[in-house]
């Protein structure tokens, strides 16, 4: 791929030289605080993007900051994100946004658009593309809570355009970045960051743009801009409601565990491919078998419904029906939990404080915003508690023992609070695996009229779903074959 080479360089910033230490330090605390909120985070696709030269990420916008933190801590090379003036009226967020060389958006949504200053923002990043950078823009416009993407802005295609027609040739390249959340809000669920393949920008489109005319240079726009929203619908789910992802979900989850996988721990890449697969055929077989759908769809969601209320998931039944009651490995498990549990237990002492802060404090906001106010008051509230925490020690071991034994106990604790919370983390994780096993295992044995209900409805939607399935791959193949057949015509 055109500009790769095997050192790195310096990525360029907007206001200044390359600072690679502040950088990287930015980097490693993105990453460090994202990890400690989501149990997994799955990328994909990374090895796509050039080690150098102009290149500008877009990318899906539905959890607020922690969409640029994601991008921050695992894209290849370092961002600089455009992002809306209304962010620097965070105070304590300054710092943070002027030392990754955010640029400033002021739009007319906010109330803060000044004559000039948009075109003023986009000469800027223009400007910044012709050093090598990369930017960073959401072309939404605004982070949201809908299963979809909403209409792009078009103002990654006229910065683009605008640098190429100024500056150019400068092949730049822009890059669709899908991010998917199991349960965005949740915490300990999982990530996925999926790069999509390069777009180029058609040389047609940039000399409609320079032509000058500004009907031209609109149509140009507006033009790559319908293009950029395909190539970014390609990779994230494309529903038109939250209840409709959900099915689809439970469609995937069903067919692929009818197909003998019993993983309960998959890579979300699998997960979010098979989703695809199945949106595909719904969309298809809702066109074309209408009344077999609507039926099957009014099925599941019964099935869900149920799945939902008793609190297990479809591999737990799929399971039962197969082989009868399921059975949890309780020996290793303690054994797992026994060796975890003093290291973890410490620290828990040392983090449940902050923790439960920050739980009540992300609580109520918005849905889009919660793990924004958990992650980043975490940075700060977390931290806090440490000092205090190894101050109290210090000075109760100081008045105890010695001031040596102060000053030992209080440094001690400092680094214990950060090291033990980590291994406090693993035992959630290990506990939140083995959990739906353990209640599956009570619930069914107590109470085998469930037990029955459930395989009974499972049973009516598998055969629904596999007869649907089946008619859809038909198509496909069908249409497959006569592809092939008019190439060799």
């Amino acid at each position: 791929m055109s500009g790769m080479s095997d050192k790195p360089q310096p990525e360029p910033r907007v206001d200044g030289p390359p600072q690679p230490w502040k950088d990287a330090f930015l980097r490693w605390l993105a990453r460090i605080a994202l990890r400690s909120f989501y149990a997994r985070i799955e990328v994909i696709g990374a090895d796509r993007l050039p080690s150098s030269g102009p290149l500008i990420v877009m990318a899906n916008h539905s959890n607020s900051l922690v969409d640029a933190m994601l991008i921050t801590g695992f894209l290849p090379r370092m961002p600089r994100f455009l992002a809306a003036s209304t962010v620097w009226d965070y105070k304590p967020l300054i710092g943070l946004l002027n030392a990754a060389g955010a640029i400033p958006v002021h739009r007319v949504q906010d109330g803060r658009q000044r004559h000039g200053a948009l075109n003023d923002t986009f000469s800027v990043a223009a400007e910044f593309l012709v050093d090598g950078g990369v930017l960073a823009v959401f072309p939404e416009g605004v982070s949201h809570n809908e299963p979809r993407v909403l209409p792009l802005k078009p103002g990654v295609a006229r910065i683009a355009l605008k640098a190429e027609a100024v500056r150019g040739p400068l092949s730049i390249l822009i890059v669709p970045l899908c991010l998917i959340f199991e349960k965005k809000q949740m915490f300990r669920s999982r990530v996925l960051v999926e790069f999509g393949q390069p777009v180029e920008i058609a040389p047609e489109i940039i000399k409609a743009y320079r032509s000058g005319s500004k009907a031209c240079q609109s149509a140009a726009a507006k033009a790559l801009t319908q293009y950029l929203a395909q190539e970014l619908e390609v990779l994230t789910p494309v529903d038109d409601n939250w209840e409709d992802n959900r099915l689809i979900g439970r469609a995937a989850e069903i067919l692929s565990h009818t197909e003998g996988i019993t993983n309960p721990d998959r890579p979300m890449a699998e997960l979010a491919q098979e989703q695809k697969t199945v949106r595909h055929g719904y969309a298809w077989t809702r066109k074309i078998h209408p009344e077999r759908t609507a039926a099957l769809r009014a099925n599941l969601a019964v099935y869900d419904s149920m799945l939902r209320t008793a609190g297990l998931r479809d591999l737990e039944v799929a399971r039962h029906a197969r082989v009868g009651m399921s059975t949890v490995p309780l020996g290793r498990t303690a054994l797992t939990i026994a060796t975890k549990l003093p290291v973890a237990g410490l620290g828990l002492v040392l983090n449940w404080l902050p923790f439960q802060l920050m739980l009540q404090v992300s609580k109520g906001k918005d849905r889009d915003k919660r793990s924004t106010w958990s992650i980043f008051g975490g940075m700060l509230v977390f931290p806090v508690f440490w000092v205090i925490t190894a101050l109290l020690v210090g000075i109760w071991a100081a008045t105890a023992l010695s001031p040596l034994a102060g000053w030992l106990s209080g440094l001690a604790t400092l680094v214990a609070a950060p090291i033990a919370g980590q291994r406090s983390l693993k035992l959630f994780d290990t506990l939140s695996q083995i959990a739906p096993g353990v209640r599956a295992m009570t619930r069914l044995r107590s109470t085998n009229v469930l037990g029955q209900r459930l395989i009974e409805q499972r049973r009516v939607v598998v055969k629904d779903l596999i007869a649907l399935s089946e008619a859809y791959d038909a198509e496909q193949g069908r249409l497959a074959a006569a592809a092939r057949l008019s190439g060799h015509g």
